[in-house]
């Protein structure tokens, strides 16, 4: 317990006695970082001469001094206002009221409603993103620098389409999930036809597996019935899905349509053999560019596997009981 404060008055010695240790290793890089430019920093040393901050420092103890030496004359001050009209109660009754307004604002929206909290946290992202857009002429929309599409891709995504509306429509749980699947392999097929075959497989394996665990998992659940929304609701979920969907697809467009930032892309091709040693780029990002990324990605899967193999045997142990 003692190692942690020991370290640091350790630290706090060492640099007050040495403060030039940091100054090329530490304190020039955080200057820089602050400033956003490369920034020299001062050679450290105990006597700077009478300078601005040295004045100042003098002039507070000198008052401090002066303040404490005769506080028994000013002192009758505090006496002026009566106990309920002290700073500490005044404090306190701040306190007080701020904690109460916070749980009534808290207990507004924190109601245990699923479809509440969606509504804020899009509805949140919606307004806030529009204003930041609009106000920085953000919404740049230009169709003049498009690929050429080709019937298989525009059938694809008609299909794709059709899937995610007929999705929200359907009544039937199974066909919802088989439905949902159809989108996600029609990804798969976007991905083949962009030349991305790694991705292709990876998108055709998650969705299998994904369709699969959610007609198990529906399989098991308790059989739900079909909610009565309000009108209302319904009006608000529909604009709110709505607006988030045009949002996001403008903001894609514009994203398309600006180039506020040079493309990096040229540099990953141009360096990928040279640095990784690979011919594959996306294999040469994945595992030399960001190659810790991938590492703590295959760490959580790490992870996951290993609470559901505790959940499993947790669930033998029990039965064996």
């Amino acid at each position: 317990m003692l190692l942690s404060p020991i370290i640091m008055v350790a630290g706090v010695v060492l640099i007050g006695l040495f403060p030039n240790l940091v100054n090329g290793s530490f304190l020039h890089h955080v200057q820089t970082a602050v400033a956003n430019f490369p920034v020299e920093v001062e050679h450290v040393k105990f006597w700077h001469g009478f300078n601005t901050p040295f004045k100042l420092t003098l002039v507070i103890v000198i008052v401090g001094t002066f303040l404490v030496l005769t506080r028994k004359k000013w002192q009758k001050v505090y006496t002026i206002l009566p106990g309920k009209l002290s700073f500490n109660k005044a404090y306190d009754a701040i306190i007080s009221k701020v904690d109460t307004l916070s749980m009534r604002v808290t207990n507004t929206y924190m109601t245990g409603s699923l479809r509440l909290y969606m509504l804020l946290i899009i509805g949140s992202i919606l307004i806030v993103t529009t204003a930041f857009m609009i106000l920085t002429d953000g919404f740049v929309i230009k169709f003049d620098n498009l690929a050429d599409v080709s019937i298989l891709e525009i059938v694809v995504a008609v299909v794709m389409v059709i899937a995610a509306v007929w999705t929200v429509f359907t009544n039937h749980k199974v066909a919802a999930i088989l439905i949902t699947g159809v989108v996600g392999y029609g990804v798969a097929i976007l991905f083949v036809i962009y030349r991305a075959p790694d991705l292709a497989l990876t998108q055709l394996v998650i969705e299998t597996v994904s369709v699969a665990l959610f007609l198990l998992a529906f399989y098991h659940l308790p059989k739900l019935k079909k909610r009565d929304e309000p009108v209302g609701h319904r009006v608000i979920n529909a604009v709110i899905s709505t607006g988030f969907g045009i949002l996001v697809a403008m903001v894609g467009i514009s994203a398309h349509s600006t180039n506020g930032f040079s493309s990096i892309s040229d540099y990953f091709i141009e360096t990928s053999h040279k640095l990784g040693g690979g011919d594959n780029v996306v294999n040469v990002i994945l595992v030399d560019m960001r190659g810790l990324d991938t590492l703590f990605e295959i760490a959580v899967l790490g992870i996951a596997a290993l609470a559901i193999v505790s959940l499993i045997k947790l669930r033998n142990d029990k039965e064996a009981e």
